[in-house]
Formats: structure tokens, sequence, C-alpha cells
């Protein structure tokens, strides 16, 4: 393998994505051009909720009269101030989801009346804050979000679902506001970078609910579960801002990555199977031009019903690497989560290269065997080619960072 594009360039480019989307910095560089020196009441949801309320503390200080931070035990951290934390669980939600649903509402009408209204909102809200509607118990929650985590549906698709359960989800949560001047900044995990979509729409009225769940094929218990919900009348508009976007983690990766004097090629949306994706990056790259190629996004997986270590990341990047096993180009990719947890693992991703799947032969190691029990982290822990940053504390989907060098 040539040494011009190493391992270590992958990694720094990955590393260089978390800096651009770090919640932090973004938090308050945003909140430092809204801030009208008037008291503001702070609420941060999510996986990168403790970056998000820092970020705003560093801007506002003593302005900040209340704050909430709603996430989860792994994510959080010690924090500057005095925030008031709830804590809820990802991916499924639990009781403390509902009882961070229930405080966030308290909060809402008890500690924002005399103040300007700061709601921060990241990935992993979905799942970690949650106010059920009529008729929708704890155990449906608890079994719909672990069925939609195995259906293999898109992001997109399974927060449509879950805004019909909630009572504060798909704009609900603004029925709560004693007032209108709020702002909403957000850290997209969805593709487009939908707002309706990041945490399920928390602060963004969905009119389309109902088309978007017709178009699904769901089980009948879904569907019947499902019909406790309508279309809610239309809500007021709040003003909302996009302060972090996996095409900002894109640009910095690319930016990383120039020095090496390679063409970089942006190219679409990463969506879909995992497997599928995986097999066809992996074609892709044995015909393409030397260069860089980059793509964001999320893809999907269907699980067995045991499954093994692993996510969605180290399963694309284990059948791609099936797919370039023993090719003569020089071929490296960095597959990783920027939340730094792929799937059900405790490491963002894998890098993978045409030698990859022939070292794991001389281990005594089956690609196709880690596959089928979607064990791919088992696989990759092996041979020593796993990506782990820990949590980092942000989240816009995933990243894959190809590097093709000239023969």
């Amino acid at each position: 393998m040539s040494d011009k594009c190493l391992k270590s360039d992958l990694l720094e480019a990955f590393s260089a994505a978390l800096r651009a989307v770090d919640p932090v910095a973004v938090t308050s560089r945003a909140v430092s051009e809204w801030d009208n020196g008037k008291p503001v009441s702070v609420i941060a949801i999510g996986k990168a909720a403790c970056g998000l309320y820092e970020g705003a503390w560093q801007a506002l200080g003593d302005q900040i009269n209340a704050a909430l931070v709603i996430t989860g035990r792994e994510y959080a951290r010690s924090v500057p101030g005095d925030p008031e934390f709830c804590f809820g669980a990802h991916p499924v939600p639990d009781q403390g989801s509902l009882d961070a649903g229930k405080r966030l509402v308290e909060f809402l009408t008890t500690s924002c009346k005399h103040n300007r209204i700061l709601v921060l909102i990241s990935g992993g809200s979905s799942a970690m804050v949650e106010r059920l509607r009529d008729g929708v118990g704890f155990d449906d929650l608890q079994r719909v979000n672990e069925w939609l985590l195995a259906s293999g549906f898109d992001i997109l698709q399974m927060n449509a679902i879950r805004k019909r359960l909630s009572a504060i989800k798909g704009g609900g949560l603004l029925d709560f506001l004693p007032h209108h001047d709020a702002q909403v900044m957000l850290i997209s995990d969805v593709p487009g970078d939908d707002l309706g979509s990041i945490g399920s729409g928390l602060m963004t009225d969905d009119q389309e609910l109902s088309t978007k769940i017709m178009a699904l094929s769901l089980p009948s218990w879904v569907e019947t579960l499902l019909q406790t919900g309508s279309d809610s009348p239309q809500r007021p508009a709040i003003s909302q801002q996009l302060i972090a976007s996996n095409t900002i983690a894109l640009d910095a990766a690319e930016q990383s990555l120039l020095p090496l004097g390679l063409p970089v090629m942006r190219h679409g949306l990463l969506q879909g199977d995992a497997v599928v994706r995986g097999g066809e990056i992996g074609s892709f790259l044995l015909q393409a031009d030397p260069g860089i190629h980059l793509w964001g996004g999320e893809t999907t997986m269907n699980l067995p019903e045991n499954p093994g270590r692993g996510g969605r990341n180290q399963h694309l990047a284990l059948t791609l690497a099936k797919r370039i096993d023993g090719a003569s180009e020089d071929i490296r990719v960095l597959a990783a989560s920027t939340d730094g947890i792929d799937g059900a693992s405790q490491d963002a991703g894998a890098i993978v290269d045409t030698q990859t799947i022939e070292n794991g032969r001389s281990l005594g190691l089956n690609a196709n065997d880690a596959l089928v029990r979607a064990d791919s982290n088992s696989y990759f822990d092996e041979l020593g080619a796993l990506v782990h940053t820990g949590a980092t504390g942000t989240n816009v989907m995933d990243l894959v960072i190809a590097c093709k060098q000239p023969l």
C-alpha cells in the first residue's frame, strides 16, 4: 500500500469534521448573534445537549435565569452554571424519557413565562424525551421503538411514526409555550436537514403527518396503535436556525485532506441498506478515478433476532472490504458515526482497505458470518481496525471518507 494517504490522514479528516460541528463552539457563535441582553430560559435536548447548553452559557452567562438539560446518562458531563438535568434513554425510550417529557412541559409553563426562550435540539431527542398521546402506553412506546430499530426504515420514516404516538413531537411542544418570544437552534442528524424530523420535530408543526404514515407498509399492530392519533390544528411557526450539519462536517473533512494533493469528489446522500450501499461504494471505488471520495448521510440495517456487536457503519465497512478484497488498486476507507457510537458498540466505525479480508482470514475470521450475525465489531476488534472516539457530544449522521491513490 502507498504511504501517501495513510490511516492517520483519514482519522485526522474525521477529527476535523467533528471539530467543525462541535456543539459548544457553534452554539456560542449563534447565540451571541441572537442575544439582545434580556433574561433567557434555556432548554437543551439530545446527545449534544451538554455542549449546546455550555455554548449558550458562554454567550449568555448570567442572563440565563433557568435552564433544563435533557440527555442520556452516557452523554452527560459537567457543565458551567447550574442547569437542571433530566435523563432519558437512547435508542429505546425508558421511564426516564417520560419523566423528562413531563418535566419539560412543567418547565415551559412555570420557568419560561417572563423570559425569552432558547430551545436547543440535537439528535437523540426523539428517544430521550417523550410525552405520550392519550391511548398510548409505555409498553407500546418501547415495543414500537424496538421494532423501528430493526425495521430497515430510514430516520425520516421512523420519526413520522414517533410523532403520531407523541403529544409533544410534530410540533406538539408548541402547545405548551407560554409565549412566542422564542428561538430554536438545531444540530441536524437527518438527511436533507429537515427541521421537522430533527428530534421528531418538537418545535416544528407537521400538517402532512397522516400522508407520510399512509405511505408506509406497517404491521397491523402498529397501524392499530397509530389510529389513536390525528393531525393537529395548524400551529404558529417559531424562528429556527440550523447551526451544524453533515454538510459542514464534510466541508471540514475535505479541507483536511486537500494537502494530499488529490482531487476531492463529493457524492450523493448516503442512505439505504448498509449492505447494499457498502457493496455499491466498493464497486464504485474499484472503477473510480484516483482521489478523495466523500459521502455523508445515514444507512439502515435489518437485524437478526440475536444481533452481535456493531452498527451500520461497521456493517457497511465490512461489506465494502469484501468487495475490494485483494484488488490491485490502492484504496482505504473510513466509515464512522459522528456521535462516536455506532449501533450496539462503543466505537464510531471502522477503517478498511484491500487487505482487510485477507488479514481476517489469516486470523481465522469469517466476514460473511460476521455480517449474517451483525457482529462486525467483533471482526474489526480482532484486526485493530475500529475507529474509537468515545461519545463525541455531537451528532450529524455518518461520514464515509475514501482515498484511492494512483498506482
